[in-house]
């Protein structure tokens, strides 16, 4: 091995053995702004309809309702229709809010503090008057005992329903929090529950609360399985996502991750229509209306509803990026979000367009420049959930093979400085959208049993795809952290006939994960490279190098010194001083802070150079 990167091993390896005895950092949220300036209706991703159509709005930073007056968007350009900021008064921002008395109210519901500015068990009720020509709006507090102990954070994912009454609150809580409280009893991976780890939709007449361990088991709890908990093994939610409600009948209709679930009072999984990436429901303004899904390049009505079929041909297949759906229960009105124009870097403004759609007309919200690409989804596998997400661009001559982080099933472009940096350079990009079961209870399941059924399965699928549509002499292959695992599962011939490899911040060796060394994670760490990877064990990080380079062309290989979680300079040391690959030590990292001075210009020449080798 180099001299010089096995200096670097002992080293690092010291620097996470400080990192370890130093413990875990807590980040505090900053202050609310109560006096804030609306952004541009343009920058608003989510713009939804409240139930009586007489507003457009959308939650901000779980402080504020920003709302426009439909009426005035029909009749005016929308930059002469001024906005309204409807805000709670609560520290802590609001669990969730309903329009009320044809959207005359705004009741937010959050969690109560102390004196101390420390959430308490009591629950704060806030009902405000929408007065658009007026400053002092009505305003009345009222607050309610919930019965969960103050400092657990496990209403903080609980989705109210629209239609809540704050009347009913108490009752409800008292309810919930029986659930929740049985919850933590059933499992005891987590008997802590973090907010992330409780999910669950609530109205004061019924609840269903779904709760996940550290090995990604669901829970069901409904209000009539009479405290008799429901194992859901055929759920697996990110450790990221947040799946979104509603109420059909008597059943929970749910959408995480591509897969659409209808659970029964009893906690039976009675449906599951899988497959398509990022299925998010579509916003009805009411508990009741399950009427369908949409993801990024499609609505899917769950009804032969003639609006829903006609705004459905309206979007699919129209090349655009599909950010939000709402529709009133009376099919009548419907507002779409479309993401209009990707910027560089993560100092710029990104920009989406709306359409207010009914029956005779189609108002459209035009905000400048048009969207700087065209979309698509196609699946690679009739038999997986793999799929590939295709950004276009005017003109481009080379395409990027983009091999994303994770591990999750999805990249959203929004937060991808490396997608929108190649896009607005003019690259067309290739998202492989792998993982076929998020990689999660199943996969350690396949991994502890020395199988590498999901990731060889993907593998698979990939090379099929790039064969069938793309030029290898003008494609370049781009994985990032966990994309590298999916990159060990290729095959040589595969990778090497690419116009240039970037690996960038390359998973192989991972760091042991203080907040979440799940049996899933471990199972991973050990095995999910496969046999050719030799694993061992040096100050509580598995070290993995391989024992052939698998790389013999032109390739960059990019690590930084101080990042704890990859290693790339020891898993890849067996290609230092081949020809055409090179080690390059970057100032970015996975643990570089984005709070630092200078990070967004330091982002963009991270990624600059990545272009810069790829062009040569």
């Amino acid at each position: 091995m180099n001299h010089g990167f096995r200096e670097k091993i002992v080293e690092r390896s010291l620097k996470l053995s400080l990192v370890i005895l130093a413990g875990i950092a807590i980040f505090s949220r900053s202050e609310p702004v109560w006096a804030m300036t609306p952004p541009s209706i343009c920058q608003i991703s989510d713009l939804r309809l409240s139930p009586s159509g007489r507003f457009v709005y959308a939650p901000l930073n779980w402080y504020n309702l920003v709302l426009y007056d439909v009426s005035c968007l029909k009749s005016q350009p929308w930059d002469a229709c001024s906005p309204l900021v409807v805000a709670t008064k609560s520290d802590l921002g609001f669990l969730g809010f309903a329009f009320q008395d044809q959207d005359k109210y705004v009741s937010f519901y959050s969690r109560a503090t102390n004196e101390s500015g420390l959430a308490t068990s009591t629950i704060l009720a806030e009902k405000v008057a929408i007065r658009p020509n007026k400053n002092n709006a009505d305003y009345e507090r009222k607050e309610f005992p919930s019965g969960v102990h103050s400092d657990g954070n496990a209403l903080g994912y609980l989705v109210l329903a629209k239609q809540f009454r704050y009347q009913n609150i108490e009752r409800f809580f008292r309810a919930t929090s029986t659930a929740l409280k049985l919850a933590d009893q059933h499992h005891t991976y987590n008997s802590a529950a973090n907010a992330r780890d409780i999910f669950g939709f609530a109205s004061a007449d019924q609840y269903f609360i779904f709760k996940r361990d550290n090995a990604f088991r669901v829970t069901a709890f409904a209000k009539n399985t009479n405290g008799r908990p429901q194992d859901l093994p055929g759920i697996a939610f990110d450790r990221d996502d947040l799946p979104s409600f509603a109420i059909d009948g008597n059943d929970a209709i749910m959408a995480t991750l591509g897969s659409v679930i209808r659970v029964s009072p009893q906690g039976e999984l009675t449906s599951d229509s899988s497959g398509r990436p990022r299925a998010r429901l579509i916003d009805t303004g009411a508990d009741d209306q399950y009427v369908g899904y949409f993801t990024n390049d499609a609505i899917i009505p769950a009804t032969r509803d003639p609006f829903l079929s006609s705004l459905a041909q309206r979007v699919d297949g129209s090349g655009k990026y599909l950010a939000h759906v709402t529709v009133l229960p009376n099919r009548k009105l419907a507002v779409v979000s479309f993401l209009n124009n990707l910027p560089a870097t993560d100092s710029g403004a990104l920009s989406y367009r709306h359409e207010i759609q009914s029956n005779n007309e189609v108002v459209s919200i035009d905000c400048g420049k048009s969207q700087n690409f065209t979309f698509s989804i196609q699946r690679l596998s009739s038999r997986r959930s793999t799929w590939v997400k295709s950004f276009s661009t005017s003109g481009a001559t080379d395409t990027v093979l983009f091999l994303h982080g994770g591990p999750y099933r999805h990249e959203e472009p929004t937060t991808s400085t490396a997608l929108r940096y190649f896009l607005a350079h003019g690259l067309n990009v290739n998202v492989i959208e792998f993982g076929g079961q998020n990689y999660t209870l199943e996969t350690a399941q396949l991994l502890s049993s020395g199988g590498y059924g999901s990731l060889n399965a993907d593998a698979r699928d990939v090379e099929a795809y790039s064969r069938a549509f793309l030029n290898p002499a003008r494609t370049h292959l781009y994985a990032t952290s966990f994309g590298a695992h999916l990159f060990t599962r290729l095959s040589p011939g595969f990778v090497n006939g690419f116009r240039s490899l970037v690996l960038d911040l390359p998973s192989g060796t991972i760091a042991p994960d203080l907040n979440n060394d799940t049996p899933t994670i471990s199972a991973m760490n050990r095995q999910i490279m496969g046999d050719e990877i030799i694993i061992g064990n040096l100050d509580n990080a598995y070290f993995a190098a391989l024992k052939d380079c698998p790389i013999s062309r032109r390739a960059m290989i990019i690590y930084n010194d101080e990042d704890d979680r990859v290693f790339p300079e020891a898993d890849y040391a067996t290609c230092a001083g081949s020809d055409g690959v090179e080690f390059i030590e970057d100032v970015v990292g996975h643990n570089t802070s984005p709070l630092q001075a200078g990070f967004d210009s330091q982002v963009f020449e991270h990624y600059a150079r990545i272009l810069k080798f790829m062009r040569r």
